[in-house]
Formats: structure tokens, sequence, C-alpha cells
């Protein structure tokens, strides 16, 4: 996906990352892009992955929710 979809991945700053839980906040450009790539820079150190909430208006089908919940996710349901 990187190669497909990118001109590369690098990333920097592991080193001030601690192992106490924390909250991550995405800007939305790409909720599930943004997560996915937080991730795989988790993985690359050898560092727990995130979970990710997504509210159910982004689910338009039950593919896309299976992929989301395959990458830790969890729905929010809005009122």
């Amino acid at each position: 996906m990187i190669e497909r979809t990118t001109d590369g991945f690098t990333y920097s700053g592991v080193e001030n990352l601690n192992s106490n839980p924390t909250l991550y906040i995405s800007n939305h450009r790409d909720i599930a892009l943004d997560s996915l790539f937080l991730n795989f820079a988790r993985y690359l150190e050898g560092m727990p992955t995130v979970r990710i909430a997504i509210g159910d208006n982004l689910l338009d089908s039950s593919f896309f929710e299976k992929i989301m919940r395959l990458n830790k996710s969890f729905v929010y349901t809005g009122t």
C-alpha cells in the first residue's frame, strides 16, 4: 500500500513516545490511513499498536467495517 499510494514512508520522533496509555488525535485527513501508518511505525519499532475509534457514519459497507476492525478499531455510535 505504501508503494502504491505514496512517494515513500519515513517517520521520526519515536524516542519521544512513552509506554503509558496515550491519546493520539488525527487531523481527520485520512482517519483510516493515518492510524495504519502510526501502527506500522510502532510495529517496526517493536511497540504495541494503537486502537482507533471511528464513527458509525464512516461505515458505509460491511467490507470497510471488517477492514477497520482488523486495524484494531472500535465503532462509536453517534446520536
